[in-house]
């Protein structure tokens, strides 16, 4: 059964994620997976080096960000297009 983490936090991840974009993309890449998703809290930092790196190992890269609030439960968001990426960026 294919399988995807879309929970993985990067060193840009303060405190809370230790690898580096390159090293989760290697991992994910070394165990078979077909795509890795980083979801790095409250933070997009990392993925252009994530991308990069799924780029040149064949796999999909999914770039996303996990929201901590204050008020509420995280909120873990994938965005689909362009504009969707421009919202996330401005908050």
């Amino acid at each position: 059964m294919p399988y995807c983490e879309f929970l993985a936090a990067t060193a840009f991840s303060f405190l809370e994620g230790a690898s580096s974009p390159e090293a989760l993309v290697g991992a994910a890449k070394a165990v078979g997976h077909q795509a890795v998703g980083v979801a790095d809290v409250n933070s997009v930092a990392g993925v252009v080096r994530g991308f990069l790196a799924a780029r040149e190992a064949k796999i999909r890269f999914l770039a996303g960000c996990r929201l901590k609030l204050r008020d509420a439960p995280d909120l873990v968001c994938y965005p689909a297009d362009g504009a969707a990426w421009g919202r996330l960026c401005r908050m």
